[in-house]
């Protein structure tokens, strides 16, 4: 529990849970083992050097080392242990209280002992050399100061260049104090040269840069920012010390003309004269930054410490007072967040009258502090209003005179829930209004180079995500109040997401897609808005968001987009290609006066692009290296989905005949190579024999008789026929490539990513193809490409035939909102969770490119690699084989597992699996890292690396239903141990409802990962990570949902297919979904990433699944009881449907992950034992 709180980032809970365990005498599991205790220790003492509680940290550090008090620190040198536990904390701490005005001279005196026994003085002087330069300072002795101060630096180099390269966190910790350090020789260089701190230009100067410089506010943590600004103050402390000594004549005068820039203002309060003021304003100005910084890191006591003690400063000056009340308010409104609603109201409403009783006058003079006011009082407002209208009974848990105090705010006298919550909404409206008014003016009235743009792009969002939030609890029908200004919300959500776009701002440009989807539902409000302002804003800033807008074209609403598209089209056309042709296929358009001009507007568009038809003969090209076999499958597929439908669609079945005959029954098609050949050579007669010239007979067929004759065809052609290695045989155009002869240059595909402005000139053109092609051992044997760039490297592909991978392109669209999340995520960025992403680049529906990752390998490969010949003989999928026939009695195939799920009893299916499962040793995965190891720092680093990227992938994974998850769906990196997951044809629960063997587990956590992480297995680093990465998730649950709607807009062939699967199969489903719908199977599988993000039990989505893909099958009861668990073993079983905590949540995904009641009844080709 500690560990988890601390990780949330309350270490003084923490620090009080571990504090409880040291003292606790009684313990029902037995006495926990002297590590354990020392482990507690130190994770005490780190709490409280987080919270920079001097006195308890120094009081936590020497209670042990004797039982007197004060406590004797000789007693130190009596035991290594102290030496190496307790004495960097209590040197922390005692150096702390004494540069914060203490009188306690223990810790000199044992310095000053130190100093003269040599075995003491080296290791005092190899350790703590930054400590005894701070000493030094106190004492005024700066010449030994400077001695110790560049001792440390040399300590620095040397020890930081021996951490290796992979303990990234390491090294970032070392790098994390050298700010401090450097910090203490600049002000040692300052202090020993006196006509620095006898001018007021070079003081002032100091002041300055440390104004302007540092730490980060959410990656560096507060014990690093207590170094720095304590260090600050001091040496501010120190100069003034200094100053006082300097005779009034020659103190602070200035000779020499002022150097440029040297009347720049000390952090806005260059107008001070008196150099007290200007260090008494810096001191203020830095403390008030570290309180922000401990707010955004959630380390609510020190943000609380610092601010109480700033509160009398900041009464003095009118800008001091303001700024501390924002600041205040800003904290509250981050600290009520994980409360109940009632505690919310009593929290946030002790802002309002700090807030409301602000100096006016100030605030009318400067326009970013009168933004600022506004949108705080705003925003506490929407939090009372949102408190009040999720939980209606929590007025009456709170005290009347803070009743009294809302219902005068309202402006009702009833206290009724709605009227409150109304009250407080308008409110809240007409607060941020102003802010964005101000915000308006301000950038009406200066150049954007010249003003606050972080500042205005705040006031539009806060006012658009007001307004938004408002709509959306309207759309889902939930505690949705309808008061008049709603009808004017979409508009001015618009307008003002616009205006940031226009500031080029990164939130209103992750935000885009809620945008279309308002333009699509509200267009009487939206659409000429959109239509006219869009123009102003650059291009290219859309550009990650071309597939969203390629599927509005043939909408009433493209005239938002067509604007956009157009100039993406001009300036940078090879970023709009292929996703141009690939949703081209698939418009349809409207009969009707807007419907005709959306159709001149694309085949205007097309105009404009691939004017050489080079892109054309790229994709053409790309096709030839698609299995021919395998495009005929497809075929067969399609066709057959179309003769099974109650009106068949001639046009339809004329185009798929005319398609596939001319791709593989044409002598004279354009680009062939030998291989295509060969195949047209040995089946277009057999073609035209069974389905007629141009497939004339398919017409009239019957779709089972169809079925069996082209089936018939098809076993044929799979028998031996090795595809070749080389690129001529499939593409002579690829392999003879020569750029100098095309009419337009083609870019390597992948490059425009639209987070910054593309540059095309520079972009890496292609220049040929490397004439060896690698052959895959997967079903479709997609084929490796590397393309040779004009920048003289090497790109490879893989060349993946007869899939629509705009699904496995938006997923990885997906990750990099996610990645946007994490980052924006303190707990997250601080321990660098990022999804590790790569380009997927679609060209039409069934060809399409993805980047090839170098240095990686299959989980499968580097499992098996590791294993003895005797360890792979051993077999087990026989083992589990022979057991799945043994139950199912003449059923085979995939009949077998119905049978086993309705006979096997839960004890009887854990015997048997953990039977199987003792086949396969239990510590590849630890072997396999010791071998890539060289260190033993080197393997913790790998196997950390490994355990939190492949957590944090389980867990986004689980968010978007990624299924299908066996060992060779999984790639290691080599170099780094990170996980990246590939192939994503099974997403948004497919796998569970679709797949003939139902897929029970969330991910993939067998037995492997678990003894990789010995002794903590899930429960410690995998853990936290899932939690820390869910919670950032859950923290913006819109983000993700607006961008999972180009699902709904435009739908892949895979979820065209499924829809139809889904109809097929029925069920008692059918009567809560109208299937008259357009794009109702989207809408469900959107919806049911919601339900995951608002806290659904894993089981529960488990089983709505199931109800929707196998209600009719004889074992779907069995299926249900498997995914629910039970009480008495299941954690699931014992948790609500609904509204689970994160951690809950993680703790039943986890409990049915590594469940061996469900393992135990995978499809073998899952491999669970491994």
């Amino acid at each position: 529990m500690a560990l988890l709180v601390e990780a949330k980032g309350d270490y003084a809970e923490a620090a009080r849970l571990y504090d409880e365990a040291l003292n606790k005498d009684d313990w029902p599991d037995g006495q926990p083992i002297e590590e354990e205790k020392d482990f507690w220790e130190i994770a005490a003492l780190e709490c409280y050097d987080h919270l920079t509680e001097w006195k308890a940290l120094a009081c936590c550090a020497t209670v042990n080392i004797d039982e007197k008090l004060p406590a004797n620190l000789e007693n130190i040198w009596n035991d290594p242990f102290y030496q190496d536990t307790y004495l960097p904390y209590v040197m922390r701490s005692k150096v702390k209280l004494l540069q914060l005005g203490e009188e306690d001279q223990s810790l000199l005196t044992f310095i000053d002992n130190a100093m003269k026994v040599e075995e003491k003085k080296s290791l005092i002087e190899t350790h703590y050399n930054q400590e005894l330069a701070l000493l030094y300072i106190l004492q005024d002795d700066f010449d030994r100061a400077k001695y110790y101060a560049e001792n440390c630096m040399q300590v620095f180099v040397q020890n930081y260049s021996s951490i290796d390269t992979l303990m990234y966190k390491s090294r970032l910790t070392k790098l994390q104090h050298i700010q401090a350090l450097t910090e203490v020789q600049d002000f040692l260089d300052f202090i020993t040269k006196p006509y620095c701190y006898n001018s007021q230009d070079s003081v002032k100067r100091l002041l300055r840069i440390w104004t302007n410089r540092y730490p980060d506010a959410k990656m560096d943590p507060i014990n690093v920012w207590d170094d720095i600004i304590t260090n600050r103050c001091f040496f501010l402390d120190k100069i003034q010390e200094h100053l006082a000594k300097v005779p009034g004549d020659d103190s602070m005068e200035v000779d020499e003309a002022a150097s440029p820039g040297s009347e720049m203002e000390v952090d806005g309060y260059g107008d001070e004269t008196d150099i007290g003021s200007m260090i008494k304003c810096c001191k203020f100005t830095m403390k008030l930054k570290m309180a922000e910084s401990a707010r955004k890191q959630n380390n609510f006591p020190v943000a609380t410490k610092l601010l109480k003690e700033l509160h009398r400063e900041s009464k003095s000056r009118d800008d001091w007072l303001i700024k501390w009340v924002h600041s205040y308010s800003r904290f509250i409104h981050n600290r009520c967040q994980n409360q109940s609603s009632s505690e919310q109201i009593s929290t946030v409403i002790k802002t309002i009258p700090l807030l409301e009783e602000s100096k006016q006058d100030y605030l009318n003079k400067n326009s970013w502090a009168f933004r600022d006011h506004n949108i705080l009082l705003g925003t506490t407002y929407h939090i009372i209003g949102n408190a009040v209208n999720k939980d209606p009974t929590s007025l009456e848990s709170i005290e009347q005179n803070k009743v009294n105090q809302l219902l005068e705010s309202s402006g009702t006298t009833t206290a009724s829930a709605e009227q409150v919550a109304t009250g407080m909404y308008r409110k809240a409206l007409n607060y941020l209004k102003v802010a964005a008014r101000k915000a308006e003016e301000v950038v009406q009235s200066r150049a954007v180079d010249y003003m606050d743009t972080a500042g205005a792009i705040e006031a539009y969002m806060s006012l658009a995500e007001f307004c938004d939030k408002r709509l959306r609890e309207k759309e889902e029908k939930r505690n949705a109040i309808d008061f008049h200004e709603t009808q004017t919300f979409p508009a001015l959500v618009a307008e003002n997401m616009l205006k940031a776009l226009k500031l080029n701002s990164k939130e209103a440009r992750l935000r885009f897609p809620r945008l279309l989807q308002l333009v699509e539902w509200y267009p009487a409000e939206t659409l000429d808005l959109m239509a006219s302002e869009v123009s102003s804003i650059p291009c290219w800033q859309f550009i990650g968001w071309i597939g969203q807008m390629m599927a509005l074209l043939d909408k009433p609403v493209a005239v938002a987009v067509q604007h956009i598209l157009e100039e993406i089209a001009e300036y940078y056309p090879q970023a709009i290609d292929y996703p141009f042709m690939i949703s081209s296929e698939n418009f349809s358009f409207e009969n009707s006066a807007c419907g005709h001009k959306n159709k001149e507007f694309v085949n205007r568009l097309k105009s404009k692009l691939d004017k050489g038809e080079v892109v054309t003969d790229f994709i053409h090209a790309l096709e030839q290296l698609t299995n021919p076999e395998m495009i005929f499958k497809d075929w067969v597929d399609d066709m057959s989905n179309e003769l099974e439908k109650p009106q068949k669609d001639k046009a339809c079945l004329k185009k798929l005949c005319d398609d596939m005959f001319s791709n593989l029954a044409n002598f004279q098609a354009p680009g062939l190579g030998v291989f295509r050949t060969k195949f047209i050579k040995a089946y277009a007669k057999q073609f035209e024999d069974k389905f007629g010239k141009g497939g004339t007979k398919v017409l009239t067929m019957k779709a089972k008789d169809f079925r069996e004759t082209a089936m018939s065809l098809f076993d044929k052609m799979r028998g031996p026929n090795p595809e070749p290695g080389n690129l001529k045989e499939y593409s002579p155009w690829m392999s003879e490539f020569k750029p100098e002869f095309l009419k337009n240059e083609l870019e390597i595909p992948g490059q425009y990513d639209g987070k910054s402005k593309p540059m095309p000139e520079y972009h890496t053109k292609i220049i040929g193809f490397d004439e060896r092609v690698k052959v895959m051992a997967s079903i479709r044997r997609p084929k490796r490409l590397i393309i040779r760039g004009n920048d003289e490297k090497d790109h490879p592909f893989l060349v993946k035939g007869g899939e629509d991978l705009r699904q496995d392109q938006r997923i990885e669209q997906l990750f990099d909102v996610m990645n946007i999340i994490l980052s924006q995520d303190v707990a997250c960025s601080q321990r660098n969770l990022q999804l590790k992403t790569y380009q997927v680049i679609p060209m039409t529906t069934r060809i399409g490119l993805i980047e090839w990752l170098e240095n990686t390998c299959t989980l499968k490969e580097f499992l098996i690699n590791n294993m003895t010949e005797d360890e792979r003989n051993r077999k087990p999928s026989a083992q589990y084989s022979d057991w799945l026939s043994k139950l199912a009695g003449k059923n085979t195939g995939v009949l077998r597992y119905c049978q086993m799920y309705i006979k096997a009893s839960r004890t009887e299916t854990i015997r048997a699996f953990r039977s199987i499962e003792g086949l396969v040793p239990e510590d590849l995965l630890r072997r396999a890292f010791m071998k890539m190891s060289t260190t033993p720092e080197a393997f913790l680093a790998l196997r950390s690396h490994f355990a939190s990227s492949h957590a944090l992938m389980c867990v986004s994974h689980w968010l978007l239903g990624i299924g299908d998850r066996h060992l060779s769906n999984f790639m290691i990196n080599m170099e780094t141990g990170g996980m990246v997951g590939i192939d994503f044809g099974h997403a948004f629960g497919s796998a569970t409802q679709f797949l003939p063997v139902p897929e029970l587990m969330p991910f993939r956590l067998t037995r492997q990962f678990l003894n990789l992480m010995l002794p903590m297995k899930e429960s410690g680093l995998i853990y936290s990570v899932m939690i820390h990465g869910l919670r950032a998730y859950r923290t913006h649950p819109d983000l993700l949902l607006n961008t999972m709607d180009v699902f709904v807009k435009e739908p892949s062939l895979d979820w065209k297919n499924f829809e139809i699967k889904q109809l097929k199969k029925g069920g008692t489903w059918t009567a809560e979904v109208n299937t008259n719908e357009i794009n109702w199977y989207p809408v469900q599988k959107v919806n049911c990433a919601r339900q995951k993000l608002e806290g659904a039990n894993p089981s529960l989505i488990t089983c709505n699944e199931l109800h929707l893909g196998h209600e009719k099958m004889p074992a779907y009861k069995s299926y249900i009881a498997v995914a629910k668990g039970e009480e008495s073993h299941n954690i699931r079983a014992q948790k609500h449907d609904e509204k689970l905590s994160v951690e809950t949540q993680v703790a039943c995904l986890i409990d049915q992950a590594t469940d061996p009641n469900i393992l135990g009844r995978v499809w073998e080709g899952w491999e669970p034992w491994m």
